[in-house]
């Protein structure tokens, strides 16, 4: 079955320790202080690798599309679920205090950070 991009950026994400892809929208970050991967739709955080390799994954509601993207996460993560120490399910307060990076803003720049 062939991949979309969206999930061989989250498939990065999972497998790799060289984490950074991105599709336009959805990008991966790297957090230097903290030690950790972050995946970002657009300027909204959708899960963290941590340093242990545990996936926090954001379970807010946004958009259809977003949805789309949380969802197909869960379901990679499964399908990896041996690559990994776990994954936790979270809210956009609890990834954003977890990273040390300062993610944009779409009222400040709505074009995503590498433009």
């Amino acid at each position: 079955m062939r991949r979309t991009n969206n999930e061989n950026v989250m498939i990065a994400l999972l497998d790799t320790e060289e984490a950074k892809s991105n599709n336009g929208n959805l990008y991966t970050i790297y957090d230097f202080i903290n030690h950790r991967w972050v995946l970002v739709n657009y300027t909204t955080p959708i899960a963290v690798r941590d340093e242990i390799g545990e996936i926090w994954i954001n379970t807010e509601k946004y958009s259809r599309t977003t949805s789309k993207i949380q969802s197909q996460l869960h379901f990679i993560c499964n399908r990896y679920s041996w690559k990994h120490s776990g994954v936790f399910d979270t809210d956009e307060n609890t990834l954003r205090d977890m990273i040390f990076i300062k993610l944009p803003s779409m009222s400040i720049n709505p074009r995503p950070w590498w433009y």
